[in-house]
């Protein structure tokens, strides 16, 4: 069903893994947070994967190296956000699917950005808070207007700041067949606190790294898994 089909980014020469931390292990349930159980989570992973994403820049054969919460076209994570200084009669209209991203995900995917920058090591957690958002999402909340500069909120811990939009991108499917492009939201995965709603644990837990490679991707496998065996 893939083959021909205009998917918005080249998957072609792609090596992909993913990598996640036990739950049990790297989170407690410490209350509530709008009716969902709020847990804590380690900073372990986090750092854990920041050097893997790291370390993997250097392996030789590896053209690029990206992380995303799952891979591209793999499945959907829908996200409740509220628009600064807007007020809607049903907050439950303002959903898009949630993906934390490390720097040159759109790079490494080919993924065509329509204006603004990128992430970079300069957005961390303690820098401003920032999010790129695709075509249909600046179409759809952002009519007739430029959505750069503007910020938006997502609701995922009583943490969460005020993400300045510096970007937007092309669509890409997030799962296929899909019938209907869906507003999305990408964001720095480096950019987040220590607490998160119970469904939503994995996204500090794990991230699909994506390297695209000189040569047959599986043929860099083993230096891959050497790599990250010397992280963890």
């Amino acid at each position: 069903q893939l083959q021909g089909a205009d998917l918005g980014c080249d998957p072609r020469g792609i090596l992909t893994f993913r990598y996640r931390f036990p739950e049990k292990q790297y989170g407690r349930p410490v209350g509530l947070h709008h009716g969902f159980p709020l847990w804590e989570i380690s900073s372990v992973p986090r750092v854990t994967l920041e050097r893997i994403f790291e370390r993997l820049q250097s392996v030789p054969g590896v053209n690029s190296v990206a992380g995303m919460i799952y891979p591209p076209m793999a499945t959907t994570l829908p996200m409740k956000f509220s628009i600064e200084g807007r007020s809607v009669a049903n907050a439950d209209d303002l959903t898009a699917n949630f993906y934390p991203i490390t720097p040159n995900f759109f790079a490494t995917m080919r993924i065509r950005m329509l204006s603004g920058r990128d992430f970079s090591n300069r957005d961390t957690v303690d820098s401003e808070w920032v999010a790129i958002v695709n075509q249909t999402m600046a179409k759809r909340f952002f009519p007739g207007e430029n959505p750069i500069g503007k910020r938006i909120r997502v609701d995922l811990s009583p943490e969460d700041k005020l993400r300045q939009i510096v970007a937007v991108v092309r669509d890409i499917p997030a799962t296929h067949p899909q019938t209907k492009q869906e507003p999305a939201i990408f964001v720095p995965f480096i950019q987040e606190g220590m607490h998160c709603i119970g469904p939503y644990t994995g996204l500090h837990l794990e991230l699909a790294f994506l390297l695209r490679t000189q040569g047959e991707p599986m043929s860099m496998l083993p230096a891959v898994r050497q790599a990250v065996e010397e992280i963890e």
